[in-house]
């Protein structure tokens, strides 16, 4: 379990007792995970469940004859893996610093939290990093490395993107989500394509969801720049198994390892934990029977 040694006390909480802060920042949502806004998500109810994966089509054909023998076919399928991992903090707070300050800082801390749950998650998804072993390798920009579905980037940014496209297209899927650096909606904005159409459609709102070719595009917080742009997948091939949400609990009396004694310091501790699995799967195509996972990356513009 991580923990955080230092507690939210008066030295790190002066904003916290602002009269005029603005009520837009107390209200103001912190964003969570975007895998698990977006990707296929399973609950589990155990700690390890296999999920069963097409990995063969039924086939039919016209018959040649009066009362021919019908052909006959059968379908195939493939477990795949889901092993729950933990993940978790403990933040302790000061009890003058809740009993003084102008804002609910149980509340706000907590949503924080949850933010940064999000964060690690999704580098963990989408990056590999900081992941468990149950994880794939690299996550999901890893595979794509792995497997050769990564296009270089260029300064023609629009047309890297229909490459990355066509590459998940080229297997057999369409692309249902997209992926995404911050940084790549400055470079979109005021392209179009070749019908005079917006390349980069943002949605009123909310700046974290957009669109790209139509497509719903999002930005994670744990998003590696160094090593994508961007990444376009179906979504039916990345998995994530929910075994429980993010569940805090206030602890009042525990000792705190690099902490102290919460009873002797005058403080409360909020503990957050959340357990998720996550796993890929590469169901076959009626248009491609290629084993290849449909995820494409656009890797950024070498110096």
């Amino acid at each position: 379990m991580a923990v955080q040694t230092d507690n939210v006390g008066f030295d790190n909480a002066e904003a916290t007792f602002d009269e005029v802060l603005a009520a837009e920042l107390i209200n103001s949502l912190p964003q969570a995970s975007a895998a698990l806004a977006n990707l296929t998500v399973i609950p589990m109810g155990t700690y390890t469940e296999r999920i069963p994966v097409l990995s063969a089509l039924p086939t039919a054909q016209f018959l040649t004859a009066d009362q021919e023998i019908k052909p006959k076919s059968a379908t195939a399928w493939k477990n795949v893996m889901l092993q729950a991992e933990e993940i978790a903090v403990i933040v302790p707070i000061s009890e003058n610093v809740i009993a003084d300050s102008s804002i609910d800082v149980v509340s706000r801390t907590t949503s924080l939290i949850v933010q940064e749950f999000g964060r690690v998650l999704d580098a963990a998804v989408f990056f590999g990093t900081g992941a468990p072993t149950s994880f794939p390798a690299g996550g999901i920009y890893g595979a794509a490395l792995s497997q050769g579905t990564v296009v270089p980037g260029t300064a023609a940014i629009a047309d890297d993107l229909n490459t990355m496209f066509g590459q998940v297209e080229a297997l057999g899927h369409d692309v249902t989500d997209v992926f995404a650096d911050r940084a790549l909606r400055t470079a979109l904005r005021g392209q179009k394509d070749g019908n005079g159409a917006p390349i980069y459609v943002p949605t009123e709102g909310d700046p974290n969801v957009g669109y790209i070719y139509g497509v719903p595009t999002a930005y994670p917080l744990g998003w590696d720049k160094s090593k994508a742009t961007a990444i376009a997948l179906d979504d039916s091939c990345a998995i994530l198994g929910l075994r429980s949400d993010v569940k805090t609990k206030i602890l009042t009396e525990a000792n705190i390892t690099g902490f102290g004694s919460l009873a002797e310091r005058d403080s409360i501790a909020i503990r957050a934990t959340m357990r998720v699995a996550f796993c890929l799967a590469d169901p076959v195509s009626i248009l491609n029977d290629t084993p290849l996972l449909p995820i494409s990356a656009l890797q950024p513009v070498t110096p």
